[in-house]
């Protein structure tokens, strides 16, 4: 399971939770390491089998004791080879891929056992199609699907706590429109599209026992659909087909700042482009530059899927994005210094044609700024019981972030109002370190922020700063 879905998750196995409550490691491992003889380690019990890991993650050391230097670490699912249990200690003996031995302790592994149709039933009755724990818990040990076409591939399989994911592996020799589903749910299992490398494709994660869908324009290549749960235990059917379908367009933006489409100089200009973005080419990038100061406004439209944008300078910095959800219009407003600057395209989900249209026109300089930008240039307010004071001031794209400090001789109850805004700014308070956060107001574009918070004597920071857009402020502030 990738690391994104593994933080979705958000569990550990029952078992490691109930032992990590009630287990004191270093002590458990040294009452261990008191009963293994230096010379050799003592084997009660000859194991020959795979096992995989229950744990967020399993430590294989050298000698079956908690103390003992570790030779690797092996992630939740991985399957290790197990040749035996240690005499009068909790570690079992296991070896490597490279033919190394160490010790892994038991309560972390759990044997990967494989339920057959016709086998399992009791008093010697088959017991058929009821999916056990399976092998195929990982990309290398993937279930084979032969061959992807019209006709659905249907699959049965069980996920839960003693059997957290399974892997399918297809390969496709043409751009193939595919459709994944996970059908028979009883708990919320989920399902994940990755490509050869475990590089996260696209994913269905719907609540609860809920059918789970994938729709994906695929190129030529080996791909892979994990299965695994997000809470409970359930059987499953995977039902994968395709449709073949033409390649699509040919790509003229480039996927990184190197390969940029450049669109020139755009100053007092609005340049229009059409492209598509989806599978096989997951980002698009744009190069423009401005000769002067100017406000641009980029905007991408005309999707049938959803794509988001973003704005860069030629350091890398993200300067503004847009990522509205599903088809809805992306758009950002920057002021901009004369320079480089990039646009990038990326795909949200699906495969889209798009217009990205940007314009540049001259702006004035910036209004003067009056406030610092930082906590250590921020401008200084006395603040007197019963007396607001009133500031104001503009930020925006070439002034982010306005900074205010004040101190407080006794406790009092602090007010702030931030208005008059013509496009979102929003505002915090912040402690006498000038870093942590004790109050903040987060609306929505133009509308009033405000604060109220009871403090204590002491020095304090107010920064104001813009979300969106450039915007005159009025600033108030009081004691009582």
């Amino acid at each position: 399971m990738t690391d994104r879905l593994r933080a979705r998750a958000g569990w550990l196995p029952a078992l490691a939770l109930a032992s990590a409550a009630t287990l004191s490691w270093p002590a458990f491992a040294q009452d261990a390491e008191d009963e293994i003889e230096e010379e050799a380690v003592q084997i009660a019990e000859v194991i020959d089998g795979p096992f995989f890991v229950t744990w967020a993650g399993a430590a294989v050391r050298e000698q079956p004791d908690g103390g003992s230097a570790r030779m690797e670490t092996l992630p939740f699912g991985a399957q290790i080879f197990v040749t035996g249990r240690v005499q009068g200690s909790p570690w079992y003996r296991v070896e490597l891929d490279d033919g190394r031995v160490g010790y892994v302790w038991t309560e972390v592994l759990e044997p990967v056992v494989i339920a057959l149709p016709g086998t399992g039933g009791a008093a010697g009755q088959p017991e058929l199609g009821v999916p056990g724990i399976s092998d195929d818990n990982t990309m290398s040990m993937a279930q084979l699907i032969p061959q992807v076409g019209p006709s659905p591939s249907i699959f049965e399989g069980m996920v839960g706590p003693q059997d957290a994911s399974d892997f399918y592996e297809f390969t496709l020799d043409d751009w193939t429109q595919l459709t994944v589903s996970l059908e028979g749910l009883s708990a919320d299992a989920d399902i994940t599209l990755l490509d050869e490398t475990g590089q996260y494709l696209a994913d269905s994660a719907a609540a609860g026992a809920e059918s789970e869908f994938i729709d994906y324009f695929a190129g030529p290549g080996t791909y892979f659909i994990e299965v695994y749960m997000y809470q409970g235990e359930t059987t499953y059917q995977l039902v994968v087909s395709g449709e073949p379908t033409d390649p699509p367009p040919a790509d003229q933006a480039g996927d990184g700042p190197g390969q940029a489409f450049d669109l020139g100089d755009v100053t007092g200009l609005g340049v229009v482009q059409e492209e598509w973005i989806g599978a096989g080419d997951f980002a698009d990038y744009f190069s423009f530059s401005v000769s002067e100061s100017s406000t641009v406004i980029v905007t991408l439209d005309g999707m049938s899927s959803d794509a988001d944008i973003s704005l860069e300078d030629d350091f890398g910095s993200v300067l503004a994005s847009s990522a509205e959800g599903g088809t809805n219009s992306e758009y950002m407003e920057v002021l901009l210094e004369p320079g480089e600057y990039y646009v990038v395209v990326v795909p949200f989900s699906g495969n889209t044609e798009y217009f990205l249209e940007i314009s540049a026109e001259p702006a004035g300089p910036a209004p003067e700024d009056s406030a610092g930008n930082s906590t250590g240039a921020a401008r200084v307010v006395t603040l007197t019981p019963g007396e607001p004071v009133e500031l104001r001031d503009w930020v925006g794209p070439a002034d982010v972030s306005d900074f205010y400090t004040f101190d407080l001789t006794a406790p009092g109850s602090f007010r702030l109002t931030l208005d008059q805004l013509t496009s979102d700014a929003d505002v915090e308070l912040l402690s006498g370190d000038g870093i942590t956060v004790l109050s903040s107001s987060l609306l929505a574009g133009p509308e009033a922020e405000q604060i109220q918070q009871q403090l204590s004597a002491g020095t304090y920071y107010v920064r104001v700063y813009v979300f969106s857009g450039a915007t005159d402020y009025r600033l108030e502030m009081g004691v009582q």
